[in-house]
């Protein structure tokens, strides 16, 4: 039997402190970071009640994709700056290509959703803040 333990648990091998970088953190950028996956989920959220209230399937499609563009993007600029914010001892450079074609796993994913759990009308009510409805004396207000 092949031994491969070595290379599918890294966690069991022999580690020197001494041999690893020791990192900083900015706390700005970190919490510029934060502050921008807030921004970004506030948005896609603010965006899914514009959806509830299109009128037509082109327009619901407008602004789900412009939700999923919106979320997709903060996910990257989130995680990108949180990239930032940590600095090694050694020099580290990103591709700029590579760094924009990033982007693109977040958008799908988050376009994705719409697929995998199509939302209905009591969901959008929840995600544009005004909460599900509530029956009262057996009738829907």
């Amino acid at each position: 039997m092949l031994n491969l333990d070595r290379h599918f648990f890294p966690v069991f091998d022999s580690h020197n402190p001494a041999s690893a970088y020791p990192g900083t953190y900015d706390l700005g950028l970190v919490v510029t970071s934060v502050a921008i996956a807030i921004l970004a989920a506030f948005v896609a959220l603010s965006i899914s009640g514009r959806i509830a209230a299109a009128a037509t399937a082109r327009a619901r499609y407008a602004w789900a994709s412009a939700g999923a563009i919106s979320m997709g993007g903060g996910i990257w600029a989130m995680h990108f700056v949180g990239m930032l914010a940590f600095s090694l001892p050694c020099g580290i450079t990103y591709d700029a290509v590579g760094t924009l074609l990033s982007m693109i796993p977040g958008m799908l994913a988050s376009g994705m959703h719409r697929i995998v759990s199509p939302p209905t009308r009591s969901t959008y009510r929840v995600h544009a803040g005004r909460g599900p409805r509530r029956r009262r004396y057996g009738t829907n207000v």
